[in-house]
């Protein structure tokens, strides 16, 4: 029996599992290449902080500076996360031609500003689901924490701990999962590769608080990125959003008065909410049909999200990801 593409040309039976396993190679192939980033990432992060554990020197200078610690951190992020996923990319790219690094002027500027408040927004109302989600599952006995982070003090610490927290994740995790895992991924559809991308960005998190917001925020950035064509907006959200986390935390820390604290809260997230909402409408508005790319292909999503995660360094991957997550699960 024959099958008939949208181009209309026919293809045979024969023809069509062959591409259906050339397709899952090429994806067993870039979720291969994620997993073993995600796996070097994790080795390089324990290898490289081993002195710190086992030299009390070391571990006198690491614990007993905030600018040292944070320092060290932002050098690790590049090293451990950004080095591998760059080398990947290269690699990638030679065998796939599919440009990964896209730091290129978006393909409607306009839509990529309006982009940005919205997916703000969006941010806001997952950090208010993580919230219930909190919430929920305390009421039936387990707590959910993230990683303690030391806060700072003095203004050389705060503009440090800024940096370290709103700047270069924004810069290393969007080139690393909307660049890397992503754009090559998109050659068998947009949808897929927004959501593949989004699930390693949420367990790459390695905590049950960061990970189900990651995932929501991570799908809105790369669907941004698809029908933008640029990781710029992408890298704009996730700028802002971790600045209102710093925000947040210094505000906490400078204002004792707690009705005082909330009242601040509350009209930033009221701007935010005015900002996003606008946002929103004037992005419908430009987006002007715009959509994502949908291929010919020859494998049904359960397939490819198979290819994708079932191939050994994904799965030890995500499987030491989910330890580590399970660590900040604790019973009531």
């Amino acid at each position: 029996m024959d099958n008939n593409n949208r181009t209309g040309f026919v293809i045979s039976r024969e023809d069509s599992e062959r591409l259906r396993i050339i397709e899952k190679q090429y994806i067993r192939t870039i979720g291969s290449v994620a997993g073993a980033c995600i796996v070097i990432y994790i080795l390089l992060e324990n290898i490289l902080t081993l002195p710190i554990a086992f030299f009390k020197p070391l571990y006198e200078i690491y614990y007993g500076s905030f600018k040292v610690r944070f320092i060290f951190n932002m050098v690790m992020s590049v090293v451990c996360m950004l080095l591998p996923f760059v080398i990947a990319g290269n690699i990638l790219q030679k065998k796939t031609r599919i440009k990964y690094l896209r730091l290129n002027k978006p393909k409607d500027p306009l839509l990529a500003v309006f982009s940005v408040p919205t997916g703000l927004f969006i941010c806001l109302i997952a950090n208010y689901a993580t919230g219930i989600l909190i919430t929920v599952t305390d009421k039936v006995g387990y707590e959910l924490s993230s990683p303690d982070i030391s806060q700072p003090e003095t203004l050389a610490e705060k503009i440090i701990y800024f940096v370290t927290i709103a700047v270069l994740p924004p810069i290393v995790e969007e080139i690393a999962i909307r660049g890397v895992v992503m754009q090559p991924l998109r050659k068998y559809g947009d949808g897929f590769a927004v959501i593949a991308s989004s699930f390693v960005f949420a367990v790459l998190h390695g905590n049950p608080v960061q990970a189900p917001f990651a995932l929501a925020a991570g799908i809105w950035m790369g669907y941004v990125v698809c029908i933008t064509g640029s990781l710029l907006p992408s890298m704009a959200i996730h700028f802002l959003n971790n600045t209102y986390s710093v925000a947040i935390d210094l505000m906490k820390n400078s204002i004792t008065n707690d009705e005082l604290f909330a009242k601040y809260v509350t009209v930033l997230n009221i701007a935010i909410i005015t900002a996003g909402l606008v946002g929103a409408v004037l992005f419908t508005y430009k987006l002007n049909y715009k959509k994502l790319f949908k291929p010919l292909t020859f494998s049904s999503p359960f397939d490819k999200a198979k290819a994708f995660i079932l191939n050994p360094p994904m799965l030890i991957a995500v499987a030491i990801l989910l330890y580590i997550t399970s660590k900040y699960i604790t019973r009531n």
